[in-house]
């Protein structure tokens, strides 16, 4: 496991990763219709998710729980979180007294296995936690839904992400490295969704929508995503909002 180093101030505060994988023949790239002409192909049939959400959320089965039993996901900053002695010095500066709670990923938000991925430890320590996050619950979705994403390789699948808050990119600097030849690729939201389609060698549209209001990037990348699918440019989908 590479963790993420200790001086990285984490901001993430109500991240949260959902994703859906669809499954759609035909199998074989070259039996798919890129021309948008209407070709035969069966309806969707294979449809999971996964994804890490406030509340101690880490599936569809403990966030449906969450909803069932009417749990606050609400809460103080988890422990070791924030530098204790950051959060004394704003409260002695600040004007009114500051609010600590908020809707925070619970667990070690560093725990990466950058090498699963095929990241070195240089590029990962630069790799923004939501692009981790993003291929960690990805991979999950396919596994929940019965498709390994090997099985996926040089198939036409697309992969859509709807992101925001790129705050992450102003705190490279304080990190020891100090930044480096993976800032950029680590930091763009369209990296995000390209590295996916790296990892798992797909060969369909890599699409990131970026906005600063989350629910409009998710809802430009699920628009573009159903487009695609009604055209049937792809044999399947990975839908990444987060």
């Amino acid at each position: 496991m590479v963790h993420l180093s200790g001086h990285r101030p984490s901001s993430l505060r109500n991240t949260c990763c959902v994703t859906y994988v669809t499954q759609r023949c035909p199998s074989k790239p070259e039996e798919v219709d890129l021309s948008g002409s209407g070709s035969s192909c069966p309806s969707l049939n294979r449809s999971l998710s996964s994804g890490r959400l406030p509340g101690d959320v880490d599936s569809v089965g403990s966030f449906w729980e969450l909803l069932r039993v009417g749990r606050d996901a609400v809460g103080h900053v988890p422990p070791g979180r924030w530098d204790p002695d950051d959060m004394l010095a704003l409260e002695r500066e600040a004007s009114r007294p500051p609010v600590w709670r908020g809707g925070f990923l619970d667990g070690e938000l560093g725990a990466f296995d950058a090498e699963f991925f095929g990241l070195s430890p240089e590029e990962a320590e630069l790799v923004d936690p939501q692009h981790q996050l993003l291929l960690e619950v990805a991979w999950e979705a396919c596994e929940h839904a019965g498709l390994p994403a090997v099985s996926l390789t040089d198939t036409v699948t697309g992969v859509f992400a709807g992101l925001c808050n790129p705050d992450h990119a102003a705190y490279v600097p304080w990190l020891p490295s100090g930044g480096g030849p993976y800032f950029v690729t680590g930091n763009q939201f369209g990296t995000a969704a390209g590295r996916l389609s790296h990892v798992v060698g797909l060969r369909g549209p890599s699409i990131a929508r970026g906005h600063l209001l989350l629910f409009r990037a998710g809802g430009h990348a699920l628009h573009a995503a159903a487009a695609s699918v009604a055209a049937k440019r792809f044999r399947s989908m990975v839908m990444l909002l987060r």
